[in-house]
């Protein structure tokens, strides 16, 4: 099988950023790592944290079981909060994945959680099946960005008569 272009990784990598771009702000309390627990990554996601290692000199680092924090919590903050996966981005912004000490800016709807989720997988499965991401994944991914903009708009609305 032939390697996949780093062209076409960098491209993914931009949808992938696209794809986190749809998750509101969210500041984590100093410290706190009760969401860190065992995560799983799609390929994107892998491939993203890697390069961003590599680039700094680092070394990946594995959890040795499921039931392990996050191998890469340092002095209880996360040290590669840059590149984080999407699950640890989704934590605290959906009320399935509720933080017990602060709310974001609004709360992205579940089912609109569900669909970002959908998107990674469909990046780094494109990749890897196809060496390269699909049109029907990123008519996906901006179909998604239009849902997005009207769910942001309502929060807005909604915020504003509060």
């Amino acid at each position: 099988m032939k390697p996949i272009s780093d062209r076409r990784i960098r491209q993914a990598k931009r949808l992938l950023q696209e794809v986190y771009s749809m998750i509101p702000k969210f500041e984590c309390v100093d410290g706190c790592t009760e969401c860190c627990g065992a995560t799983l990554w799609t390929y994107i996601e892998w491939k993203l944290i890697s390069d961003w290692l590599r680039e700094r000199g680092r070394e990946e680092r594995f959890a040795k079981d499921l039931f392990e924090k996050c191998p890469y919590i340092e002095n209880g903050k996360c040290s590669i909060y840059e590149v984080r996966p999407l699950v640890c981005r989704l934590f605290g912004v959906t009320k399935r994945l509720k933080c017990p000490y602060r709310e974001p800016e609004f709360y992205l709807p579940d089912e609109f959680a569900d669909k970002l989720v959908e998107a990674v997988k469909r990046i780094s499965i494109d990749l890897l099946e196809y060496r390269k991401v699909t049109d029907e994944t990123k008519r996906f991914i901006a179909e998604l960005k239009q849902e997005y903009l009207s769910i942001s708009k309502q929060q807005s609305i909604c915020t504003n008569i509060s």
